[in-house]
């Protein structure tokens, strides 16, 4: 249902109103909660981290292992520091970032298709379940048909 808001002011009517779309009325919603704005601003730098970090970031860099700078502290050369193999972790963590929203979106459309597939069974196992029942019915009001495929015509009086 959509929202109906009335314009005020000078020369419009009382009667008039414009019509909201349902997208501007979720994000009116969405700019209201900041718990809500800050993950949609997480959401999209995590989804801008792994499409533009593996252009600027070379692979090399995220595997080479350095013995002399194991277990580093966060530095301007290491943003996040070393691992114990001397790999930089926020490298990793750039190069990382697809597998992990792919990983993700995958869980959500299996969860989704899940849900809808259970949907779809449920109406289809109540048609069967119907049209079963209205078929013994019939066959229960009318004794003609109680007679199977299997027995001869003349066995049934």
């Amino acid at each position: 249902m959509r929202n109906i808001t009335l314009k005020t002011g000078v020369g419009s009517s009382p009667y008039s109103y414009k019509k909201k779309s349902v997208l501007a009325d979720f994000w009116k919603q969405l700019m209201r909660s900041k718990a809500a704005m800050f993950g949609l601003i997480l959401f999209a730098a995590i989804v801008l981290m792994s499409v533009i970090g593996p252009l600027v970031i070379p692979y090399e860099r995220a595997i080479a292992q350095d013995a002399g700078s194991r277990l580093l502290p966060p530095s301007l050369q290491h943003w996040f520091g070393t691992d114990n193999y001397g790999r930089d972790i926020f490298c990793r963590i750039v190069h990382g970032a697809k597998y992990s929203l792919s990983i993700g979106m995958a869980a959500v459309l299996l969860g989704v298709g899940a849900c809808w597939g259970r949907s779809l069974a449920t109406m289809v196992a109540r048609w069967i379940t119907w049209l079963c029942e209205s078929r013994t019915v019939s066959s229960v009001s009318r004794p003609h048909c109680w007679r199977s495929p299997l027995w001869p015509r003349w066995a049934v009086a």
